[in-house]
């Protein structure tokens, strides 16, 4: 028989949609995208800066990438957020995932529906500088991620 304690799981439920929370890069490697074929990039952060949500601190945010083109523009919003400068005169950018492990990172959440339940998910990501802000606050008018 094997004693097993569940005291120290986290949820993985709905956060406060009105933030940018700080995170911690804690995956980071190629992948495939769920349509099959394509290379994508999973990268997943934990959130170690809840803004204010202390609820939010050590959930994980799962994203898988997509690096076609047509998704070109979130993948270039990411890796400016991780400190790339990266614009569309950029042509031949060489991706390495293992570079940007433990790297900080700013992030907003949507919730939506999964399996029946509100989960949250990575929205925009933005500079680790923006962390703790709130949506609305007159730092962020105007402000260049």
């Amino acid at each position: 028989m094997v004693s097993l304690n569940f005291s120290n799981v986290k949820t993985f439920g709905a956060l406060p949609i009105d933030r940018v929370y700080g995170a911690e890069v804690v995956k980071s490697e190629y992948a495939q995208t769920k349509a099959g074929g394509e290379r994508a990039w999973q990268f997943d952060v934990k959130i170690t800066d809840g803004a204010g949500s202390e609820e939010a601190v050590g959930q994980q945010l799962f994203n898988t990438q997509s690096l076609g083109e047509a998704s070109a523009w979130k993948t270039m919003e990411l890796l400016n957020a991780l400190g790339e400068e990266i614009s569309k005169e950029t042509t031949d950018f060489q991706l390495d995932p293992a570079d940007y492990m433990g790297r900080e990172i700013g992030v907003t959440v949507v919730n939506e529906e999964y399996q029946g339940e509100m989960r949250a998910k990575p929205g925009k990501y933005v500079s680790s500088n923006f962390a703790g802000y709130m949506l609305n606050d007159p730092a962020l008018t105007g402000a260049e991620a």
